[in-house]
């Protein structure tokens, strides 16, 4: 990943703790080219259905590395709750967001959690949609729970009673979400809410998908990918 001073690029970390309790991970940084560990952060408590995120810059900080350790780091987290992992590349010169997530056992098969759902705070330039597919042979149920990503409190729940046809696909976008959220529960995003994740609840005979346009670039990322995160 790129360390903090690399021009114009910025790694995002995300932990997403689907555990019932708040819960810590460990995070060790190494020389990408040499192996050599440069430092070790833990993260701050993360709350259930909570997924925090940090800039690469914030690691080196709290590690103590002054100036970055060449360009790219690897890191091993060491997580005490399970959920997932994500790896955010942000380019500010060519305005695009895209998800570069990589894991040591292959990406997680995760169908049903979406990590950092983009409010309409975020819509203008960088929308998030979010689909449902039903790949199942009868009418299914979706039921979703909303959740806030900083604190990991429960918004709301969306309901589909047994609406998704086969092969259908349904879902919305930042603002169409925040429409939702308004109209059932009263809700509006704060100046500083950023980020939902969203979690099926029960069976779904299908999957989710998570996608972010970058509107200054005119390029779509599919931003589904995660790692799996299992209790050390």
């Amino acid at each position: 990943m790129s360390a903090g001073a690399t021009l114009g690029e910025r790694s995002y970390l995300r932990f997403f703790n689907r555990s019932a309790e708040s819960a810590i991970a460990t995070v060790r940084i190494y020389n990408f080219f040499d192996g050599t560990e440069v430092g070790a952060v833990v993260t701050a408590e993360i709350p259930s259905h909570a997924s925090y995120q940090y800039e690469i810059t914030e690691f080196e900080s709290a590690a103590g590395i002054e100036g970055a350790a060449g360009d790219y780091y690897a890191l091993s987290v060491e997580p005490d709750f399970d959920g997932f992992f994500q790896h955010v590349y942000w380019n500010d010169i060519g305005q695009s967001l895209t998800n570069i997530t990589g894991c040591a056992t292959g990406a997680s098969n995760n169908n049903s959690v979406i990590l950092n759902f983009h409010t309409s705070n975020l819509s203008e330039g960088y929308p998030s949609t979010a689909l449902f597919h039903n790949v199942g042979s009868e009418p299914s149920d979706l039921v979703m729970n909303v959740y806030d990503a900083v604190t990991g409190e429960e918004i709301g729940s969306l309901q589909y009673i047994g609406q998704v046809q086969p092969d259908e696909a349904v879902g919305f976008r930042s603002e169409g979400l925040d429409s939702i959220l308004f109209d059932l529960y009263g809700h509006e995003p704060t100046s500083q809410q950023y980020h939902y994740n969203i979690e099926i609840i029960g069976e779904f005979s299908g999957y989710a998908q998570h996608y972010v346009e970058n509107v200054g670039s005119g390029v779509t990322t599919n931003m589904s990918t995660t790692c799996d995160l299992v209790a050390e």
